[in-house]
């Protein structure tokens, strides 16, 4: 996905309810104490929630591409083009190998070694890249 960024906010409303089961969720990122931090960037393409820590910390820490980004444009993210692209899905580190291995149609020993590919890539920050386009 590549976006513009229009505008960056904190969102205080954190949860909704699901339509079929009527059971109120979480929306945002939470922390190891349980609060929840939504940040909505509305963009050209209508707006996206923050809701992986890796993508926050990719784009909002120290060396984050928006943090950058604002730092050479009058500290303002608007303007900024983004684009984010899933490079492994992080479900399939908890899924069953046989089921696993029926998804991603690999042998039982491909998708072990596949699943400890992903498992190392989520301890290192590897499941997404987040790129500032310039």
């Amino acid at each position: 996905m590549t976006f513009t960024v229009l505008k960056v906010s904190n969102n205080l409303n954190t949860k909704a309810v699901n339509k079929e089961t009527n059971k109120e969720f979480d929306v945002g990122l939470k922390d190891k104490k349980g609060k929840v931090r939504r940040i909505d960037i509305d963009t050209d393409l209508g707006v996206y929630t923050v809701k992986n820590w890796e993508i926050f910390f990719k784009m909002f820490g120290a060396d984050g591409v928006l943090t950058r980004y604002a730092k050479k444009n009058n500290k303002r993210f608007v303007g900024a083009r983004i684009s984010i692209t899933r490079l492994m899905d992080g479900a399939h580190a908890n899924y069953k190998i046989e089921d696993l291995a029926k998804i991603i149609d690999k042998t039982i020993p491909e998708t072990k070694t596949y699943q400890e590919e992903v498992k190392k890539a989520i301890k290192e920050s590897r499941l997404f890249e987040v790129k500032l386009e310039e």
